[in-house]
């Protein structure tokens, strides 16, 4: 959701090496609306010496389905 109706969740990578994927399961507070759009945005926190933070950012829209 947008606005009020918007959850925040956070997980901890606690270590990536520079060029590096990994996976991070977020566990949801509650069931998801089903089959409709919903917008997912994903903020990721500089490491420390990190010189390109211009995609530590992205938005996404994700369609949860049963």
């Amino acid at each position: 959701g947008q606005g009020a109706d918007a959850d925040k969740l956070e997980e901890t990578l606690p270590e990536i090496a520079p060029g590096e994927t990994k996976t991070v399961t977020i566990p949801l507070n509650g069931q998801p609306p089903t089959g409709q759009n919903v917008p997912i945005k994903v903020e990721v926190k500089p490491v420390a010496g990190e010189k390109v933070t211009d995609n530590n950012e992205a938005d996404f829209t994700v369609i949860f389905t049963r």
